[in-house]
């Protein structure tokens, strides 16, 4: 019970995160291109803003299409490996998904840091660049710590079935 809610926490942090990002995103935009082509007066720094939103909005929805397992597939062998040996393409998928999602977060905390050393600042708006990859560290953290979780609850129900989607509740 008490890793659902830890999973269900985290999945609502990354909703409101993302979702906030994507709705201001969007409002600084349409302000950004009326003020611009209106009345000849665009926002400062908006697209490092919208830079920083799009990091925002990138990494969660790469968090949420992992852990809901929603990737683009191509399906050339997925059914023949899937017939001859279930539990390796189950298991199979999501290990190089955890692979590939644990090598991106230590990416972008090398990325972070390495910013955060050579104290390089953005060219408008003067933020600091580790806070970019930062950011993108931060959420890819959480979106790997739930999908770490989200395999730990799933992994009986990973026997039985190819791929699994979004909780309904606690099992």
């Amino acid at each position: 019970m008490a890793l659902y809610r830890i999973r269900q926490a985290i999945r609502l942090l990354m909703v409101a995160l993302t979702g906030a990002a994507m709705l201001v995103m969007v409002l600084l935009t349409v302000v950004d291109v009326v003020g611009r082509h209106g009345f000849n007066a665009s926002v400062f720094g908006a697209s490092e803003m919208i830079q920083w939103l799009m990091i925002i909005v990138v990494f969660g929805g790469i968090a949420f299409v992992t852990r809901d397992d929603a990737h683009i597939t191509v399906g050339l062998f997925e059914n023949l490996l899937e017939r001859r040996l279930p539990l390796v393409s189950r298991w199979g998928r999501h290990i190089f998904t955890l692979g590939f999602y644990a090598l991106m977060v230590w990416v972008l905390w090398r990325l972070a840091l390495g910013g955060l050393e050579s104290g390089r600042r953005s060219a408008v708006l003067g933020i600091p660049t580790w806070a970019f990859s930062g950011m993108g560290a931060l959420i890819s953290t959480l979106g790997l710590l739930g999908f770490v979780a989200d395999l730990w609850h799933r992994r009986g129900r990973l026997r039985r079935k190819g791929r699994f989607g979004p909780d309904k509740g606690p099992s």
